[in-house]
């Protein structure tokens, strides 16, 4: 799943990454997170967060709302469709999916798992400029991301190289909850391997 709609580029960037930590003594395995598909699905059905945003919004700051952008205001007023009870519905499934998630790196026996941090390239302006192809970009660029914060696991992303835009393709690595010791232990380890980020990837575009 946090493999899906990946370009080659940005496929193989991670994937040799991946081959790089082997070389370097890290033991990989595949493993699978069933609860991913679920959580995915709760995201784009309509986000726990945009509901508590838009609550936010009408309380404390409603003199903002007419000033939001197009884009912003339509993923905070997205929010208002979610009812109180299936609100609380989701929040539930997610406390559930967050237990299973967490039981994985025991059952599978890791301790970490890695996803690419983006499965595209991130898009031009022009490109999202329309709001049916924003949201279809944005669920993508939010899709493995949202996986640390709705499992309440800890996360860190590594850059890894450039896709065929020029752009960094990025690691992400995921740990149990409150490992933040352990994994950023761990994303050392590899940025030893790696090389430091101005290293591996050169200086920002635009700095």
């Amino acid at each position: 799943m946090v493999w899906d709609e990946c370009p080659d580029d940005v496929e193989e960037s991670v994937r040799g990454a991946l081959r790089e930590l082997s070389v370097g003594g890290a033991t990989l395995v595949g493993a699978k997170l069933p609860e991913a598909l679920e959580a995915i699905e709760l995201l784009h059905s309509g986000s726990v967060v945009s509901a508590e945003c838009d609550e936010f919004v009408d309380s404390e700051l409603p003199e903002w709302r007419p000033l939001l952008g197009a884009v912003l205001r339509t993923r905070i007023d997205d929010g208002a469709t979610i009812s109180g009870r299936e609100l609380l519905h989701r929040m539930r499934r997610l406390r559930h999916l967050s237990s299973c998630a967490a039981r994985c790196f025991q059952d599978v026996g890791v301790d970490f798992l890695v996803t690419p941090t983006l499965p595209i390239t991130a898009p031009k302006l022009s490109d999202v400029a329309d709001i049916s192809n924003y949201r279809r970009e944005n669920m993508l660029v939010l899709r493995n991301t949202c996986l640390a914060n709705y499992f309440g696991l800890c996360a860190i992303t590594i850059p890894v190289g450039l896709d065929g835009a020029g752009l960094p393709t990025a690691l992400q690595v995921l740990a149990p909850a409150n490992a933040e010791r352990h994994l950023i232990a761990a994303a050392m380890a590899m940025e030893r391997v790696f090389g430091k980020p101005v290293e591996r990837i050169g200086s920002p575009l635009f700095a």
